[in-house]
């Protein structure tokens, strides 16, 4: 946790999920590829969610994987932090 969020100050985005089917972890991590300058995926067993994407003072929580909603997520906060230098 520690790591993830520093790169949040970083403005990074965290996305951390658990008890997700394969097909929702592959998703994830395809979203995390496109974006692989700024997006960190990461299973959490702490999570009260399926699915929390964080960034710097913002978080989403979501029961299922949603792409569309994620990728909005990601091009609205990005870099929206202390010291901004995801690409």
């Amino acid at each position: 946790d520690e790591d993830a969020i520093h790169n949040l100050e970083h403005g990074g985005i965290w996305i951390s999920y658990k008890d997700l089917d394969q097909q929702s972890i592959d998703t994830l991590r395809e979203i995390a590829r496109v974006n692989s300058f700024s997006v960190t995926v990461s299973p959490r067993d702490a999570n009260d969610n399926k699915v929390a994407v964080a960034s710097w003072g913002r978080l989403m929580k979501l029961e299922t994987v949603d792409f569309d909603s994620i990728m909005e997520f990601i091009r609205k906060n990005k870099n929206k932090s202390p010291e901004p230098i995801a690409r």
